[in-house]
Protein backbone atom coordinates (compact mmCIF):
# COMPACT_ATOMS: atom_id res chain seq x y z
CA UNK A 1 0.00 0.00 0.00
CA UNK A 2 2.78 2.25 0.94
CA UNK A 3 4.52 1.80 -2.70
CA UNK A 4 1.20 2.05 -4.46
CA UNK A 5 0.65 5.45 -2.71
CA UNK A 6 4.11 6.33 -3.55
CA UNK A 7 4.09 5.04 -6.86
CA UNK A 8 0.47 7.10 -7.57
CA UNK A 9 1.87 10.43 -6.33
CA UNK A 10 4.79 10.11 -8.11
CA UNK A 11 2.75 10.17 -11.18
CA UNK A 12 0.44 12.39 -10.37
CA UNK A 13 2.86 15.15 -9.73
CA UNK A 14 4.85 14.09 -12.83
CA UNK A 15 1.16 14.66 -15.20
CA UNK A 16 0.50 18.02 -13.06
CA UNK A 17 4.16 19.05 -13.49
CA UNK A 18 3.76 18.71 -17.38
CA UNK A 19 0.26 20.69 -17.81
CA UNK A 20 2.61 23.56 -16.13
CA UNK A 21 5.65 23.14 -18.25
CA UNK A 22 3.10 23.35 -21.32
CA UNK A 23 0.72 25.79 -20.37
CA UNK A 24 -2.22 24.13 -19.49
CA UNK A 25 -3.04 24.23 -16.49
CA UNK A 26 -6.59 25.28 -14.99
CA UNK A 27 -7.88 25.38 -11.91
CA UNK A 28 -9.64 22.23 -11.64
CA UNK A 29 -6.77 20.48 -12.67
CA UNK A 30 -5.10 22.18 -9.21
CA UNK A 31 -7.82 21.39 -7.44
CA UNK A 32 -8.13 18.02 -8.67
CA UNK A 33 -4.43 17.30 -7.91
CA UNK A 34 -4.72 18.53 -4.52
CA UNK A 35 -7.52 16.31 -3.90
CA UNK A 36 -5.97 13.22 -5.35
CA UNK A 37 -3.01 14.04 -3.34
CA UNK A 38 -4.01 14.12 -0.28
CA UNK A 39 -6.63 10.92 -0.90
CA UNK A 40 -3.33 8.97 -1.22
CA UNK A 41 -1.55 10.61 1.77
CA UNK A 42 -5.01 9.82 3.91
CA UNK A 43 -4.57 6.22 3.06
CA UNK A 44 -0.61 6.13 3.44
CA UNK A 45 -0.46 7.91 6.89
CA UNK A 46 -2.39 4.97 9.04
CA UNK A 47 -0.37 2.14 7.23
CA UNK A 48 2.75 3.64 7.69
CA UNK A 49 2.23 4.38 11.71
CA UNK A 50 0.35 0.75 11.88
CA UNK A 51 3.60 -0.61 10.36
CA UNK A 52 6.10 1.05 13.10
CA UNK A 53 4.92 -1.72 15.65
CA UNK A 54 6.39 -4.70 13.72
CA UNK A 55 10.10 -2.55 13.19
CA UNK A 56 10.18 -0.84 16.58
CA UNK A 57 10.10 -3.29 20.43
CA UNK A 58 7.25 -1.88 22.68
CA UNK A 59 9.96 -0.26 25.06
CA UNK A 60 10.80 1.99 22.04
CA UNK A 61 7.82 3.13 20.39
CA UNK A 62 7.50 6.52 22.72
CA UNK A 63 10.83 7.11 21.08
CA UNK A 64 9.64 6.08 17.78
CA UNK A 65 6.47 8.64 17.86
CA UNK A 66 8.93 11.25 19.41
CA UNK A 67 11.25 10.85 16.13
CA UNK A 68 8.44 10.95 13.85
CA UNK A 69 6.98 14.40 15.45
CA UNK A 70 10.18 15.83 14.57
CA UNK A 71 10.49 14.72 11.26
CA UNK A 72 6.73 16.17 10.66
CA UNK A 73 7.26 19.71 12.17
CA UNK A 74 10.88 19.83 10.36
CA UNK A 75 9.36 19.01 6.84
CA UNK A 76 6.29 21.75 8.07
CA UNK A 77 9.05 24.18 9.12
CA UNK A 78 11.20 24.00 5.73
CA UNK A 79 8.90 22.71 3.50
CA UNK A 80 7.08 26.05 2.75
CA UNK A 81 10.53 28.31 2.60
CA UNK A 82 12.12 25.35 0.03
CA UNK A 83 8.83 25.15 -2.17
CA UNK A 84 8.79 28.87 -2.13
CA UNK A 85 12.55 29.01 -3.53
CA UNK A 86 11.60 26.44 -6.03
CA UNK A 87 8.53 28.04 -7.47
CA UNK A 88 10.55 31.21 -8.10
CA UNK A 89 12.74 28.99 -9.82
CA UNK A 90 9.56 27.69 -12.16
CA UNK A 91 6.16 26.72 -11.77
CA UNK A 92 6.39 23.45 -12.01
CA UNK A 93 9.98 22.70 -9.78
CA UNK A 94 7.97 22.32 -6.83
CA UNK A 95 6.55 19.40 -7.90
CA UNK A 96 8.99 18.27 -9.73
CA UNK A 97 11.08 18.06 -6.43
CA UNK A 98 8.31 16.40 -4.74
CA UNK A 99 7.85 13.35 -7.30
CA UNK A 100 11.70 12.84 -6.78
CA UNK A 101 11.32 12.49 -3.15
CA UNK A 102 8.54 10.35 -3.60
CA UNK A 103 11.30 7.71 -5.70
CA UNK A 104 13.51 7.78 -3.20
CA UNK A 105 10.56 7.09 -0.54
CA UNK A 106 9.81 4.20 -2.57
CA UNK A 107 13.51 3.17 -2.79
CA UNK A 108 13.52 3.42 0.88
CA UNK A 109 10.63 1.30 1.22
CA UNK A 110 11.99 -1.69 -0.66
CA UNK A 111 14.85 -1.58 1.65
CA UNK A 112 12.95 -2.73 5.01
CA UNK A 113 13.49 -6.52 5.73
CA UNK A 114 11.37 -7.14 8.20
CA UNK A 115 7.91 -7.62 7.79
CA UNK A 116 5.71 -4.48 8.18
CA UNK A 117 2.32 -6.43 9.06
CA UNK A 118 1.40 -8.65 11.79
CA UNK A 119 0.69 -12.61 10.71
CA UNK A 120 -2.85 -13.47 11.24
CA UNK A 121 -5.01 -16.07 10.25
CA UNK A 122 -8.32 -15.80 7.87
CA UNK A 123 -9.05 -12.60 5.87
CA UNK A 124 -11.87 -9.87 6.25
CA UNK A 125 -13.90 -8.82 3.63
CA UNK A 126 -14.22 -4.71 3.74
CA UNK A 127 -17.50 -3.98 4.49
CA UNK A 128 -19.79 -0.93 5.85
CA UNK A 129 -19.22 -2.30 9.37
CA UNK A 130 -15.71 -2.78 9.17
CA UNK A 131 -15.66 0.60 8.27
CA UNK A 132 -16.70 1.94 11.29
CA UNK A 133 -15.13 -0.53 13.48
CA UNK A 134 -11.71 1.78 14.24
CA UNK A 135 -14.25 4.22 15.52
CA UNK A 136 -16.31 1.69 17.86
CA UNK A 137 -12.79 0.87 18.99
CA UNK A 138 -11.63 4.10 19.79
CA UNK A 139 -15.26 4.94 21.65
CA UNK A 140 -15.15 1.62 23.15
CA UNK A 141 -11.50 2.11 24.75
CA UNK A 142 -11.17 3.04 28.27
CA UNK A 143 -7.75 5.11 27.82
CA UNK A 144 -8.00 6.13 24.03
CA UNK A 145 -11.22 7.46 24.02
CA UNK A 146 -11.01 10.58 26.31
CA UNK A 147 -7.28 11.55 24.91
CA UNK A 148 -9.29 11.28 21.45
CA UNK A 149 -11.61 13.43 22.68
CA UNK A 150 -9.42 16.01 24.15
CA UNK A 151 -7.25 15.97 21.41
CA UNK A 152 -10.19 16.90 18.49
CA UNK A 153 -11.82 19.41 20.56
CA UNK A 154 -8.02 20.44 20.98
CA UNK A 155 -7.60 20.72 17.44
CA UNK A 156 -10.42 23.23 16.99
CA UNK A 157 -8.97 25.83 19.03
CA UNK A 158 -5.47 25.51 18.26
CA UNK A 159 -5.74 23.71 14.65
CA UNK A 160 -2.05 24.72 13.24
CA UNK A 161 -3.25 26.83 10.17
CA UNK A 162 -5.85 28.41 11.95
CA UNK A 163 -3.54 29.58 14.75
CA UNK A 164 -1.67 30.71 11.67
CA UNK A 165 -4.13 32.62 9.92
CA UNK A 166 -5.01 34.11 13.54
CA UNK A 167 -1.93 35.23 13.73
CA UNK A 168 -1.48 37.02 10.26
CA UNK A 169 -4.85 38.43 10.61
CA UNK A 170 -4.06 40.04 13.60
CA UNK A 171 -0.68 41.43 12.57
CA UNK A 172 -2.19 43.04 9.33
CA UNK A 173 -4.74 44.41 11.76
CA UNK A 174 -2.26 46.08 13.60
CA UNK A 175 0.05 47.50 10.60
CA UNK A 176 2.90 45.26 11.22
CA UNK A 177 5.07 45.10 8.39
CA UNK A 178 5.28 41.78 6.07
CA UNK A 179 8.75 40.93 7.72
CA UNK A 180 7.26 41.01 11.36
CA UNK A 181 4.54 38.90 10.35
CA UNK A 182 6.89 36.33 9.17
CA UNK A 183 8.68 36.82 11.83
CA UNK A 184 5.19 36.26 13.99
CA UNK A 185 4.41 33.57 12.08
CA UNK A 186 8.37 31.39 12.63
CA UNK A 187 8.24 32.05 16.11
CA UNK A 188 5.15 29.87 16.51
CA UNK A 189 6.25 27.20 13.77
CA UNK A 190 10.17 27.27 15.69
CA UNK A 191 7.71 26.41 18.95
CA UNK A 192 6.44 23.35 17.39
CA UNK A 193 10.01 21.85 15.98
CA UNK A 194 11.85 22.61 19.47
CA UNK A 195 9.02 20.53 21.29
CA UNK A 196 9.65 17.89 18.50
CA UNK A 197 13.10 17.74 19.18
CA UNK A 198 12.51 17.75 23.03
CA UNK A 199 9.56 14.74 22.80
CA UNK A 200 12.15 12.09 23.06
CA UNK A 201 13.48 13.28 26.41
CA UNK A 202 10.21 14.24 27.87
CA UNK A 203 7.88 11.26 27.17
CA UNK A 204 10.86 9.25 28.67
CA UNK A 205 11.12 11.65 31.57
CA UNK A 206 7.78 12.82 31.95
CA UNK A 207 4.39 11.01 33.38
CA UNK A 208 1.64 10.42 30.65
CA UNK A 209 -0.54 12.60 32.52
CA UNK A 210 1.60 14.75 33.37
CA UNK A 211 2.08 15.82 29.79
CA UNK A 212 -1.63 15.69 29.04
CA UNK A 213 -2.82 17.82 31.75
CA UNK A 214 0.05 20.87 31.64
CA UNK A 215 -0.80 21.00 27.94
CA UNK A 216 -4.83 20.56 27.90
CA UNK A 217 -4.56 23.42 31.18
CA UNK A 218 -1.74 25.67 29.40
CA UNK A 219 -3.76 26.11 26.14
CA UNK A 220 -6.38 28.33 27.51
CA UNK A 221 -3.88 30.15 29.87
CA UNK A 222 -1.99 30.79 26.37
CA UNK A 223 -5.18 31.83 24.88
CA UNK A 224 -6.04 34.42 27.52
CA UNK A 225 -2.63 35.25 27.36
CA UNK A 226 -2.92 36.51 23.56
CA UNK A 227 -6.21 38.94 24.73
CA UNK A 228 -3.63 41.00 26.61
CA UNK A 229 -0.10 40.61 25.07
CA UNK A 230 1.63 43.40 23.59
CA UNK A 231 2.27 43.86 20.37
CA UNK A 232 2.77 41.24 17.51
CA UNK A 233 5.67 38.89 17.74
CA UNK A 234 4.68 38.14 21.16
CA UNK A 235 1.92 36.46 19.95
CA UNK A 236 4.12 33.93 17.97
CA UNK A 237 6.05 33.06 21.00
CA UNK A 238 2.82 32.54 22.89
CA UNK A 239 1.18 30.29 20.04
CA UNK A 240 5.05 28.58 19.88
CA UNK A 241 4.77 27.71 24.29
CA UNK A 242 1.48 25.62 22.96
CA UNK A 243 2.60 23.92 19.78
CA UNK A 244 5.73 23.36 21.78
CA UNK A 245 3.60 21.13 23.78
CA UNK A 246 1.50 19.31 21.11
CA UNK A 247 4.93 16.43 19.52
CA UNK A 248 4.81 14.97 23.39
CA UNK A 249 1.15 14.69 23.65
CA UNK A 250 0.88 13.33 19.72
CA UNK A 251 3.91 11.04 20.75
CA UNK A 252 2.60 10.07 24.08
CA UNK A 253 -0.95 9.24 22.31
CA UNK A 254 0.77 7.26 19.21
CA UNK A 255 2.21 5.45 21.23
CA UNK A 256 -0.93 4.01 23.10
CA UNK A 257 -2.70 2.82 19.83
CA UNK A 258 0.65 0.97 19.14
CA UNK A 259 0.69 -0.73 22.64
CA UNK A 260 -3.35 -1.55 23.34
CA UNK A 261 -4.65 -1.64 19.83
CA UNK A 262 -4.29 -5.32 18.51
CA UNK A 263 -2.12 -5.69 15.14
CA UNK A 264 -5.25 -6.42 13.05
CA UNK A 265 -7.04 -3.56 13.76
CA UNK A 266 -4.54 -0.67 13.69
CA UNK A 267 -4.79 0.29 10.70
CA UNK A 268 -8.80 0.58 11.32
CA UNK A 269 -7.88 2.84 14.37
CA UNK A 270 -5.48 4.89 13.55
CA UNK A 271 -7.40 5.73 10.07
CA UNK A 272 -10.46 6.78 12.19
CA UNK A 273 -7.71 8.95 14.04
CA UNK A 274 -6.09 10.69 11.23
CA UNK A 275 -10.35 11.34 9.87
CA UNK A 276 -11.34 12.88 13.17
CA UNK A 277 -7.99 14.96 13.51
CA UNK A 278 -8.15 16.18 10.19
CA UNK A 279 -12.25 16.39 10.62
CA UNK A 280 -11.65 19.41 13.26
CA UNK A 281 -9.41 21.16 11.01
CA UNK A 282 -11.29 22.81 8.40
CA UNK A 283 -14.18 23.09 11.31
CA UNK A 284 -11.67 24.95 13.12
CA UNK A 285 -9.95 27.35 10.44
CA UNK A 286 -13.72 28.43 9.40
CA UNK A 287 -14.67 29.58 12.71
CA UNK A 288 -11.74 31.44 13.14
CA UNK A 289 -12.31 33.01 9.32
CA UNK A 290 -15.92 34.09 10.54
CA UNK A 291 -15.03 35.17 14.17
CA UNK A 292 -12.62 37.48 13.09
CA UNK A 293 -14.74 39.27 10.07
CA UNK A 294 -17.32 39.66 13.34
CA UNK A 295 -14.99 41.17 15.69
CA UNK A 296 -11.79 40.95 15.04
CA UNK A 297 -9.02 39.39 17.25
CA UNK A 298 -10.37 39.55 20.50
CA UNK A 299 -13.33 37.06 19.61
CA UNK A 300 -10.96 34.62 18.10
CA UNK A 301 -8.80 34.56 21.28
CA UNK A 302 -11.47 34.45 23.42
CA UNK A 303 -12.89 31.35 21.67
CA UNK A 304 -9.64 29.75 21.49
CA UNK A 305 -9.57 30.09 25.26
CA UNK A 306 -13.35 28.85 25.76
CA UNK A 307 -13.12 25.52 23.42
CA UNK A 308 -9.82 24.73 25.00
CA UNK A 309 -10.87 24.85 28.27
CA UNK A 310 -13.87 23.01 27.81
CA UNK A 311 -11.77 20.75 25.97
CA UNK A 312 -9.21 19.99 29.08
CA UNK A 313 -12.52 19.14 31.31
CA UNK A 314 -11.85 15.66 29.50
CA UNK A 315 -8.36 15.28 31.14
CA UNK A 316 -10.03 15.67 34.51
CA UNK A 317 -11.40 11.87 34.45
CA UNK A 318 -9.98 9.14 36.79
CA UNK A 319 -8.26 7.52 33.87
CA UNK A 320 -6.58 10.53 32.57
CA UNK A 321 -5.01 11.46 35.96
CA UNK A 322 -3.45 8.34 36.19
CA UNK A 323 -2.48 6.80 33.36
CA UNK A 324 -0.08 4.16 33.04
CA UNK A 325 3.05 4.14 31.05
CA UNK A 326 2.61 3.47 27.25
CA UNK A 327 4.72 0.21 27.33
CA UNK A 328 2.82 -1.02 30.45
CA UNK A 329 -0.42 -1.22 28.65
CA UNK A 330 -2.12 -4.31 28.03
CA UNK A 331 -3.86 -4.99 24.77
CA UNK A 332 -7.17 -4.00 25.11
Amino acid sequence: MLLVCDLGRLLLLLAFAGTLLSGHATAPTVIGTAVVSSAFMGVSNPVAMAAIKQLVPPAQMADAAAQNQIRFFTTTALGAPLAGFLFSLGRAYPFLAEALLYLVSGALILRIRRPMQARHEGTERMSPRGAVLGFVLLARHPILRPMLAWIVCFNLAFTQTGAFLALIATADDRGASHLVVGLTVSLAGTGGLLGALAAGVVVRQVRPSTIFLCTAWAAPVCALALLVAPGVLPLGLIVGCVFAAVPCVNAVFYSYVATSVPDRYQGRALGAVTFMSLLSQPIGILMVGLLFDLAGPTLVFLMMAVVSALAALFTLGPTMRDLPRPEDVARW
